[in-house]
């Protein structure tokens, strides 16, 4: 079992059954809650990191995944290495794909095949911050020396009970410096920068979700 700000991971066999995920984006619990949860779930984290925010309550970060690739992007108030007491939910989401960042390829499945004109029209019509056609950020950045690490779909769950899709998240690092930029995509293409991460790497268990390109 390895502890990571805090919660205490116990790794089942990815062949036993496991309830639906119970997390909402946005909702908070004591770590031991959290933990808890997680460990009914099947979650085992594959990327951790710390954020780069001027927030100073939620400096770590941690992206977990269950045997099916659906997990969550929690934010914990202790950075990593440090015991937390409280974990947050940033992101909820679902297709989970690891990337092998010492290879320079770009994942065939990490590009959506997005028109650049109608991508960035999207963002001066939404004025999001750092915002660009997401397929040509992939490509300049990993000819930048950045990697994708990792794909999901964002999801939530609505009133009725059924599962809403949303933006794609991506994250880019740049292995040699351990820093990461998290990208977050309309169905356009209109890729905004979401937040940062330093010190970032895969844990243990993420080499069980890496895909081929």
């Amino acid at each position: 079992m390895r502890k990571i700000f805090g919660l205490g991971f116990v790794v089942m066999s990815l062949g036993t059954s496991f309830p639906a995920l119970a997390l909402e984006p946005g909702q908070c619990a004591p770590a031991a809650e959290v933990q808890a949860m997680l460990k009914a779930e099947g979650q085992m984290p594959v990327v951790v990191g710390n954020r780069v925010t001027l927030r100073k309550d939620r400096p770590a970060n941690i992206f977990t995944s269950d045997k099916n690739g659906r997990g969550y992007a929690l934010e914990g108030d202790a950075p990593q290495g440090q015991k937390s007491t409280t974990v947050c939910v940033g992101t909820r989401y679902s297709g989970l794909r690891l990337n092998d960042i010492n290879s320079p390829v770009v994942p065939s499945w990490a590009l959506i095949g997005n028109d650049t004109k109608a991508a960035n029209d999207n963002c001066e019509a939404t004025k999001a911050g750092f915002c660009e056609s997401y397929d040509d950020y992939v490509k300049r950045a990993t000819a930048g020396g950045m990697r994708v690490m990792l794909v999901a779909r964002s999801e939530t769950t609505q009133a009725n009970g059924a599962i809403k899709q949303g933006r794609l998240l991506t994250i880019l690092t740049k292995p040699v410096r351990k820093i990461a930029d998290v990208k977050a995509t309309n169905s356009i293409g209109a890729s905004e920068s979401v937040g940062g991460l330093e010190d970032v790497n895969y844990t243990q268990f993420a080499e069980r979700f890496i895909v081929a390109p």
